[in-house]
């Protein structure tokens, strides 16, 4: 039977895909513009208002962790990397390679909680590694070439799979959604911080080119909210698989609005990353 937490589940991996392809549009509307602080702020505040309106009683507006900094850290690098590779790159490529940062979350669970994954997972991961290489490459094997987007969006999967490794083990002393506030706190400061350092500008030279930023931080933050509530009703061990499936609403919206067309290869192997997040995600 079809129930609230699937529902929420799915809507989460909605959200999600959504928000890559605004961030699409975000970050190339204007060269050296890679608004992250600006989507930001936007989730910050949805979350707050949800913390105000639904936490219990005793909530504190300023309620924050410090152990959440380094999770915000690898979290807000890894969405520079990728909204950086969107400037080039191809949405529906780019996000599924994004999204293989289960694999890193697996092997960092593997190393150090001596945690043992299942054979399914361990083929989901091998597939992942030889379907991302190969969308990577160039036509020719002969003349191997790694696209410097795919690493981008590399980086950004390491980055993410490090940042959820390190969010697990607070889940056993913080509430989650104190958490994601304080998460987004810290990833206000931090993306800031990387902005500058990169050399991007903080602002645009037209504020209309902040919408679709804006609009991503606003439905990611919608997602995370789903992403929560589904986490009450239905077990990780399936919400996981069902949020992970976000790529495929971002390679539709891709096809339909911004006309990407991938060649015959690119849809088997991009297939073959979908199928291997799926796995690892079981």
């Amino acid at each position: 039977m079809f129930s609230e937490g699937l529902f929420l589940g799915i809507l989460a991996a909605f959200f999600w895909g959504s928000a890559d392809f605004f961030a699409k549009k975000a970050v190339t509307r204007e060269k050296n513009f890679i608004p992250i602080h600006f989507s930001n702020l936007v989730a910050f505040f949805v979350i707050i208002a949800y913390n105000l309106l639904f936490s219990s009683p005793g909530y504190s507006l300023f309620a924050v962790i410090p152990n959440v900094f380094f999770v915000s850290l690898t979290m807000t690098s890894g969405w520079w990397f990728f909204w950086k590779s969107l400037q080039s790159g191809k949405l529906s490529l780019q996000t599924s390679v994004g999204a293989t940062f289960g694999f890193v979350t697996l092997i960092l669970a593997m190393l150090f909680l001596g945690e043992r994954p299942l054979p399914t997972q361990i083929f989901g991961a091998l597939t992942i590694i030889v379907g991302v290489f190969l969308l990577a490459g160039s036509k020719s094997l002969g003349k191997f070439k790694f696209d410097p987007n795919i690493l981008l969006a590399l980086l950004a999967a390491i980055c993410w799979g490090t940042s959820y490794y390190l969010l697990a083990t607070l889940f056993k002393f913080h509430p989650l959604a104190i958490i994601l506030q304080s998460h987004l706190f810290f990833s206000v400061l931090i993306s800031i911080g990387i902005v500058l350092l990169a050399g991007n500008r903080l602002f645009p030279t037209n504020p209309k080119n902040l919408l679709p930023a804006m609009i991503a931080g606003f439905i990611d933050s919608l997602g995370l909210i789903c992403y929560y509530l589904a986490a009450r009703l239905i077990p990780f061990s399936l919400l996981t698989p069902l949020s992970s499936i976000y790529p495929v609403f971002t390679s539709m919206l891709a096809y339909i609005f911004l006309k990407e067309r991938l060649e015959k290869r690119q849809y088997v192997f991009l297939a073959m990353v979908i199928i291997g997040i799926l796995l690892i995600s079981v």
